[in-house]
């Protein structure tokens, strides 16, 4: 699902993530993906209400940055009113750095060239009426806050289509053959229109089951009041809330809580393939993780046994009996 914006309660408050587990098969292995926790090791799983049966141990697990690259994209509120500094009737009501400034500084404090592995990408996207690449795909580590731009780039900039901007940053993570795919939202928690970005939101969750979002919310002194409440329900819990001061800490933060996750691998043998749904339970030094359901489907049926060996003998003594009463004949002759 969608877990993408919380844009909701705009209290100065940071939302504490609680462990996360899935459970998906891949070729001949159950996978455990645990969003929200560091690597822990040794884990194993433990059936629901199945006392008598054996936890399953892993054969292996991998930390996030054992994965390989990252590509993540930065999804920003770039109408004037948000980051150009004018208010909707064009009057200079906030000097023209009250946010950008701020922001600016936060990225070029970010570090992600060592928040995140060797080789990972960014990309950063800005929306307003409808959304476009404001700096394309580069290393992450090279991303700063130069790259927003100044406040005359937001001039003009009118209305604040999220859901153009989650679409295009999702439509461009989809080139990227990246393991781990981040897409982070910066904005106050208003849309263009808030009802349609509902359900389209929602439209855009079926097509991200590969991405991890985030939202950092921050109201500019122009922001609207109204702001989009429990968008989808049980979103990501990587939500932070900031004000202005705070932009920096937080910006930091929600790239470090995307970065705790890791996953696990067991061998799908150990799990009984009756098509039934069951409970797991991941655990840590008997401490449980969370836990999640799997379904193993059906053990294909074992083919009959086959009879054609016994059309080869015979035909084989049919052959057999053919050539003697040839030679037999031939003799006689």
């Amino acid at each position: 699902m969608l877990r993408v914006l919380a844009l909701v309660a705009m209290l100065a408050t940071t939302a504490v993530a609680e462990p996360e587990l899935s459970l998906e098969i891949q070729e001949k292995a159950v996978v455990a993906k645990v969003r929200g926790l560091t690597k822990r090791e040794p884990v194993e799983l433990r059936e629901l209400h199945a006392e008598s049966r054996k936890p399953i141990s892993a054969t292996s697990v991998r930390g996030f940055a054992e994965s390989g690259p990252v590509a993540i994209a930065f999804v920003i509120n770039g109408a004037e009113y948000y980051l150009g500094g004018t208010g909707p009737s064009g009057d200079e009501l906030v000097q023209d750095d009250e946010l950008l400034k701020p922001l600016a500084v936060a990225f070029d404090r970010l570090e992600l060239g060592t928040a995140l592995p060797p080789g990972s990408e960014a990309l950063l996207v800005s929306y307003s009426t409808g959304a476009e690449i404001k700096k394309p795909w580069k290393p992450a580590s090279e991303l700063a806050g130069a790259d927003l731009g100044s406040a005359k780039d937001y001039k003009g900039k009118l209305g604040a289509d999220l859901v153009a901007g989650v679409g295009l940053a999702l439509g461009e993570l989809k080139t990227r053959a990246a393991k781990h795919k981040l897409l982070i939202v910066i904005g106050d928690g208003n849309a263009t229109n808030d009802e349609a970005a509902r359900s389209q939101l929602q439209a855009l969750a079926t097509e991200a089951a590969d991405v991890t979002f985030a939202a950092l919310v921050v109201k500019s002194p122009l922001s609207p009041e109204t702001a989009l409440i429990d968008v989808i329900n049980n979103l990501t819990p990587w939500v932070t809330t900031s004000s202005l001061v705070g932009v920096e800490a937080a910006l930091e933060h929600t790239v470090q809580s995307m970065t705790e996750q890791f996953e696990a691998t067991f061998e799908l043998a150990h799990f009984v393939p009756d098509g039934k749904s069951h409970g797991y339970s991941l655990v840590h030094h008997d401490e449980e993780l969370d836990s999640a359901m799997l379904t193993v489907p059906l053990a294909p049926p074992k083919p009959a046994p086959s009879n054609a060996w016994r059309w080869l003998v015979l035909a084989g003594v049919v052959a057999a009996f053919s050539l003697v009463s040839l030679l037999v004949f031939r003799k006689r002759d």
